[in-house]
């Protein structure tokens, strides 16, 4: 890849960027990433505007899942009248490669620093109209791509 971000993750905005591929294995959690926009202030962008970027590969070495939950929701009538609630519901460890590999048809909607080298990854699936949040440890975030794009 042509440009490399390393423990920058406050110099893109992950606002509606389509998951296009997943991986997650022992020593790291990988996504491709489409429609990403590269700030003014990342240190590769030499324009002055904002940019963005398609086939972006993130990537978190040494990543430890700290929870996975699909978010719970209410539903109310015209009159706010309760009519549905749904818990959060965590997923169990065991089936968190098997989740990551199949977001595919995930939308990023931000990515959002907890503290150094700690992240939640907020993000949702269309078909099913839930919400998702991936809250995760690192040694580093790698953002890697080749092309800049106007936005």
């Amino acid at each position: 890849m042509k440009y490399k971000s390393i423990d920058a993750l406050g110099e893109f905005q992950f606002s509606d960027s389509p998951i296009l591929d997943s991986e997650c294995n022992s020593n790291s959690l990988k996504f491709q990433l489409a429609n990403v926009t590269i700030l003014a202030s990342n240190t590769n962008n030499r324009d002055i505007m904002d940019m963005r970027t398609n086939d972006l590969i993130l990537t978190f070495e040494d990543a430890t899942i700290t929870s996975f939950i699909a978010e719970g929701y209410k539903v109310y009538d015209a009159n706010n009248n309760l009519t549905e609630s749904v818990a959060d519901e965590p997923f169990s460890k065991e089936n968190y490669a098997q989740i990551i590999h199949n977001l595919s048809e995930a939308t990023i909607y931000s990515i959002e620093e907890i503290s150094n080298n700690q992240c939640v990854i907020n993000m949702d699936i269309v078909p099913e109209m839930r919400t998702y949040s991936l809250t995760l440890s690192y040694s580093h975030s790698i953002a890697q791509w080749d092309r800049f794009l106007k936005k």
